[in-house]
């Protein structure tokens, strides 16, 4: 049996594993319950590490288990696995389970990761009863050939933990392009000469109104939840009642606006008022920047402010302990280095190109990582015929 797995064979592991006997898990193994911990006991710098139901949930001087393991979510989180070594304290919305001379602790773990064990949790809080996964037949080769099947397994996962590892660096890469470009962009302004001005001095004014005086039963209203910003930007208004209108509903936007959160959070959800949300009504959580266009073109406002730049000036002059952020003034008052309205235009046309390539680079990415989970699920699966 050991020189089908040790060679490239035609078989899939599924049918090899056919061959070995099976065993029911409660047969195998013991899940044994965490344990709650104080938040007396819990230490910001503490020398152990407290596992949840998803892995790490903070840290103690104190442990209560000590040994290779594996920890699985009982409640909230139910089914994760999290392979642990070492001294540590599982919580109480947990189960650790530990190797022995029947089972690998790492064959242990590839196993439980292919039984997709979230499938067992139940209730509104999901969680799982051990003695439904005692129940799971497993097949259960010796202890070497445990061994192989992980060495395997670990070699082909190398593999995909470089991929991953590739691609958070596209990622990082990607989305670097626009800021790196603006810097270039504002320190040649400064060379050429352009004239700095104020966001205040290219805006027009606004006010702050009550929807009960622009609308009869209905108003669009557009909140910090309203805001997204995932491979670009999106907004999505709820549809209100004005006799339920939030006392922070107080901005009118008009198409082309741009509106910038000004709490510490969410600081880069700036968004530009599309046509169909003209007329939509924000939260005071945002800044209001109406572009005068004779001037300035919107979306060269858009990028300065969403820029590394524009932040590294504001986030000092935020104010508030407990939800800081920076005043409307703050923002009008901030200079950017302003070229002629068609110079504008040509670096807008040029930040754009670029976006676009961030957006199509992300995307693909985005794709990528499905790609590799199912490459995973299905190494797994080959592995242990799930």
């Amino acid at each position: 049996m050991e020189r089908y797995f040790e060679k490239e064979s035609k078989y899939p592991s599924s049918v090899i594993f056919m061959l070995y006997p099976t065993k029911k898990l409660g047969e195998i193994i013991e899940l044994k319950y965490g344990k709650g911990i104080s938040k007396h006991n819990r230490k910001t710098n503490g020398k152990y590490l407290i596992y949840g139901a998803n892995g790490e949930l903070g840290r103690t001087d104190k442990y209560l288990v000590e040994g290779d393991a594996i920890i699985v979510g009982r409640k909230g989180s139910a089914g994760e696995v999290t392979r642990v070594s070492g001294k540590f304290w599982p919580s109480d919305v947990a189960y650790y389970v530990l190797g022995n001379e029947k089972v690998d602790i790492d064959y242990l773990f590839y196993l439980f990761k292919s039984l997709n064990l979230q499938r067992f949790a139940v209730g509104v809080k999901p969680g799982i009863n051990r003695n439904r996964i005692y129940e799971i037949p497993i097949p259960l080769p010796p202890l070497e050939i445990q061994k192989k099947i992980v060495e395997r397994i670990e070699k082909l996962m190398a593999k995909i933990d470089e991929a991953k590892k590739l691609r958070k660096e596209a990622l990082a890469d990607a989305s670097a392009l626009i800021p790196s470009a603006l810097n270039k962009i504002f320190e040649e302004g400064k060379k050429k000469g352009w004239e700095e001005k104020a966001i205040g001095e290219i805006s027009e004014k606004t006010k702050k109104i009550k929807p009960k005086d622009f609308f009869n039963k209905y108003f669009s209203y557009i909140d910090i939840t309203s805001v997204s910003k995932s491979f670009g930007q999106a907004v999505r208004a709820r549809s209100l009642p004005v006799d339920k209108a939030p006392s922070r509903a107080r901005n009118l936007v008009k198409e082309m606006d741009i509106i910038f959160a000004t709490t510490r959070p969410y600081l880069r959800k700036i968004i530009t008022i599309s046509k169909s949300l003209s007329g939509s009504i924000a939260s005071t959580g945002f800044c209001i920047i109406r572009p005068n266009k004779k001037i300035v073109d919107p979306s060269y406002i858009y990028y300065a402010v969403d820029s590394e730049y524009f932040l590294s000036k504001i986030i000092p002059l935020q104010k508030g302990a407990t939800y800081p952020a920076v005043s409307d003034n703050d923002v009008y008052n901030q200079k950017f280095p302003f070229p002629p309205l068609p110079e504008q235009q040509k670096i807008v046309k040029y930040l754009d190109s670029l976006s676009e390539k961030v957006r199509k680079i992300q995307t693909l990415q985005s794709a990528s990582e499905k790609e590799l989970k199912l490459l995973e699920k299905g190494i797994l699966s080959e592995a242990f015929g799930g």
